[in-house]
């Protein structure tokens, strides 16, 4: 980062995924994802300023499918947008884990994003 502008720039690293493992299980990728997929290590390098808003305790329940909604807030989207559309930021707890299908990116005009959110997130 050394020449890098951090007042505009955050940097997520992370695993693509966790792993659900059990005799009969799929790993990763599954239909219905359980918790262990949403579990991964995760290390943010954000923007000054922003720090003490996602510094919160580290037994807190955070998943990968916060990243996308405080990545939108870091943009500047209504925080109620993120929250309403995909999940919590990384300042709270997680309330539904929200996963991209294939199609994450439209391909062509008027195109969708493939979004899944379950109706069923454990602790509701």
């Amino acid at each position: 980062f050394k020449d890098v502008d951090r007042s505009k720039v955050a940097v997520f690293y992370t695993s693509d995924h966790g792993q659900n493992i059990g005799p009969g299980l799929l790993p990763h990728c599954s239909v219905e994802p359980a918790k262990a997929e949403f579990s991964v290590p995760l290390l943010a390098f954000l923007p000054p300023g922003t720090l003490p808003r996602y510094a919160g305790e580290k037994s807190m329940n955070r998943s990968a499918s916060q990243i996308f909604p405080t990545t939108l807030q870091l943009m500047r989207y209504p925080d109620a947008y993120a929250r309403e559309n995909y999940d919590n930021d990384l300042a709270s707890s997680t309330v539904q884990y929200v996963w991209f299908g294939r199609g994450i990116v439209p391909v062509h005009k008027g195109g969708t994003i493939e979004l899944h959110k379950p109706d069923d997130f454990p602790g509701r």
